[in-house]
């Protein structure tokens, strides 16, 4: 099968459809939920039109990646597998329901815009932003199957085996006319998906699963001190809602941040390498650590205010100190015992 775009170009928009509608005052999931229920009760009792439409605003219910609010980032690996169960009962229907629908000019303007984005990507955001568009034109019309195997071709391009996979199935399902190919496409993808790094990456960098996150951030990390990815992975892991992804997030920083002070020189690095906040950048990440209830951020933090930092021209502040370390007590004041006393005695207790 030929790694080449398709565009479908023959539907004529009869109407517009509003991408990621969401039912004022409910969460995403719960709306497309909702949906999907009163979607099956109508296709159980041959309400074949009725449970089209139903699954469709289940599927715009969903946001877009891009659009989504970093509170639902946990929940990305439900919302993909939503969506595509959603989108494979509106194919099957697509097949039975009369007329058949008209894909909505909007669709067509996502893969157009997609088409010339992969063809013009040259790295990795380059195709991301096609996935973008490509994605859109999936849920503007997911009953129009060259829409899913267009999509599948970007997300193949970025190592996202998993979603790719599951959006060329969607394109079998449709029974294609080269069904045969794609079908043997998949398994591939599969296969690739079983190598254990492709799958962390995947998992970290389109769903956000925080312990995916986490152990790429680890491995990688291991092996360069400095890679901007594993940084990067452990920054994921922490918005995931891993505080040891905080915690460790921070250290690497900070680590950094210190090595280049003492090797640049503290004037050089902070007037002219972007270094400025660097240091509050890794106080952020144990603050977010210590937010999650995760006590060895909390006590890092006062870990951090408890001493002098001449390379960062800070004195040590036994207030905060004595602040951050309570907050370690009060999470467990008996295996943090030590914490307490830390506490204490910085306030002269």
């Amino acid at each position: 099968m030929r790694p080449v775009l398709r565009l479908c170009l023959s539907a004529t928009a009869l109407a517009t459809i509003v991408c990621g509608v969401l039912v004022a005052g409910q969460e995403p999931l719960a709306t497309a939920s909702g949906l999907e229920a009163e979607a099956k009760t109508a296709e159980q009792s041959g309400r074949l039109q009725e449970a089209f439409d139903l699954y469709l605003r289940a599927v715009q219910a969903l946001p877009a990646r891009g659009d989504a609010p970093m509170s639902m980032w946990p929940q990305f690996t439900s919302l993909f597998e939503t969506d595509i169960r959603l989108r494979e009962r509106i194919i099957a229907l697509a097949a039975r329901v009369q007329p058949l629908p008209v894909a909505p000019e909007a669709a067509e303007r996502f893969a157009v815009r997609g088409q010339v984005l992969f063809k013009d990507a040259t790295d990795k955001y380059g195709f991301m932003m096609a996935m973008s568009e490509l994605a859109r034109a999936v849920k503007a019309a997911p009953w129009v199957p060259i829409h899913a195997f267009n999509l599948a071709l970007v997300q193949e391009k970025l190592g996202y085996y998993k979603a790719a996979a599951a959006n060329l199935k969607l394109y079998v399902a449709s029974g294609a006319a080269d069904a045969a190919d794609a079908r043997a496409k998949t398994f591939e993808l599969e296969l690739r998906r079983e190598e254990p790094e492709a799958a962390l990456r995947e998992d970290c960098t389109l769903f956000y699963v925080a312990t995916a996150c986490l152990k790429l951030g680890r491995e990688l990390l291991a092996e360069e001190e400095t890679s901007s990815e594993g940084i990067f992975a452990l920054q994921q892991a922490c918005r995931s809602g891993s505080g040891e992804g905080c915690l460790e997030g921070g250290k690497t920083r900070l680590n950094n941040l210190l090595d280049t002070m003492r090797l640049l020189g503290k004037q050089y690095a902070k007037g002219g390498k972007g270094l400025e906040n660097a240091e509050v950048l890794a106080l952020g990440y144990f603050e977010q650590g210590c937010t999650k209830e995760f006590a060895p951020a909390c006590r890092e933090l006062g870990n951090f205010y408890a001493k002098d930092w001449p390379e960062l021209d800070l004195k040590k502040n036994k207030k905060v100190a004595a602040t951050w370390y309570q907050k370690s007590c009060d999470l467990d004041p008996v295996g943090n015992k030590a914490d307490c006393e830390r506490a204490a005695r910085l306030r002269g207790r």
